[in-house]
């Protein structure tokens, strides 16, 4: 937008040329070539009498276009000034509800981190106890699994009943746990923020998790109500940082009945759909990797 003072002085110096010409020009004209002064001054009042009539009818429409002019521009300055009057209280309302909704965010982050801290807290042991509960799974898992004639398809359909009995086992951290972590997701994703943004505070709340918390959230999207969780997974990508060797089988990472590929790649890898997991969990040869290969929903 062009400085307002600037232009202001510019365009007052372009009037009051125009006006100092409207009125030298045509005086000259009549002084000259009608009245036939010459260099001297008449004595006759009727050549005055003319001379006042051919002003006035020459400076009058000129002044009444200088004042068109001037309300033309005068239009023109409020329009600018409304202009910005707004755009400056859009983003004074864009910092209100960038700070109402941090103010809020780092609210429920902060109940969350009380939350896995005090579950944390509750082993007797020097191990977390996410990490107890995650060995608790793993053993169980071997058990009832883990054995000679069970195929992929048999382990795909009870792992997740056998996760819901691990849980009903620890539902007293676990319940408030992953509904406040679902909560917190969920209020992003919900928020008037832009896409990056959303992101970018998604990336801030997966940073929170340590590995145990990540592997119990696999299995917690696979089962009861934590299926509802797994469209946020998948949209922010919350299981990028889980390693396929630490799941109870590592091909429950390329289990697609359970989660897109999305769950576990970054935002770019994300937006161009691609096919492969992050290098971070995935287990794929360099070869395999084809990069324009557009991702499916399943």
């Amino acid at each position: 937008m062009i400085d307002l003072p600037r232009r202001l002085v510019g365009i007052t110096i372009g009037l009051c040329i125009l006006a100092l010409l409207g009125i030298l020009v045509p005086f000259g004209v009549y002084w000259f070539k009608i009245a036939g002064f010459g260099f001297g001054l008449t004595d006759r009042l009727e050549e005055w009498a003319h001379l006042g009539e051919y002003l006035g009818g020459i400076t009058g429409p000129f002044v009444s276009l200088c004042a068109l002019v001037a309300l033309a521009f005068n239009l023109i300055l409020q329009r600018d000034q409304l202009t910005e009057a707004r755009a400056e209280a859009q983003r004074q309302r864009t910092a209100v509800a960038r700070q109402s909704f941090e103010g809020t965010f780092f609210q429920l982050l902060k109940q969350f981190v009380d939350v896995a801290r005090r579950v944390s807290e509750t082993s007797t042991t020097s191990d977390s106890y996410f990490g107890v509960m995650m060995e608790n799974l793993r053993n169980t898992y071997k058990m009832r699994i883990v054995y000679p004639g069970v195929s992929y398809e048999i382990d795909v359909r009870l792992t997740p009943q056998m996760y819901g009995k691990v849980y009903q086992q620890y539902q007293a951290q676990l319940g408030p746990y992953f509904r406040n972590l679902f909560h917190l997701f969920r209020f992003i994703d919900v928020s008037d923020r832009t896409d990056d943004e959303k992101i970018g505070y998604a990336n801030f709340v997966r940073a929170q998790l340590s590995i145990e918390e990540a592997l119990l959230l696999f299995y917690n999207g696979t089962w009861g109500e934590g299926l509802k969780f797994r469209d946020l997974i998948q949209d922010y990508g919350i299981l990028k940082h889980v390693p396929s060797e630490f799941l109870l089988n590592p091909d429950h990472l390329n289990e697609r009945k359970w989660y897109n590929v999305s769950a576990f790649q970054n935002a770019a890898d994300r937006k161009r759909r691609s096919l492969v997991p992050s290098p971070s969990n995935a287990r794929f040869r360099d070869e395999d990797f084809d990069p324009d290969l557009e991702f499916e929903s399943v």
